[in-house]
């Protein structure tokens, strides 16, 4: 991170970072509970799939200039 910040500074490029605890961001509500109303609800499949989706297949592109990006695939526990 130190290096990321040098460069930025050092390239005159804006920097932005955030940070999310992923742990703290999805222990609020039981995954299959959510997917399980949805369901109950009579929510279209798709829908569902990819909203239940949500929470297993996390991943971030990070655009660092144009075509170049950084792709970061988060692995989440159910």
């Amino acid at each position: 991170m130190k290096i990321l910040i040098e460069r930025a500074n050092e390239y005159h490029i804006p920097l932005y970072m955030a940070f999310i605890d992923f742990e703290k961001a999805f222990d609020r509500v039981e995954h299959w509970a959510v997917k399980s109303s949805l369901i109950n609800s009579r929510i279209d499949h798709i829908y569902t799939e990819l909203i239940a989706n949500i929470y297993i297949y996390i991943y971030i592109y990070i655009y660092i200039y144009i075509y170049i990006y950084i792709y970061i695939y988060i692995l989440v526990k159910l």
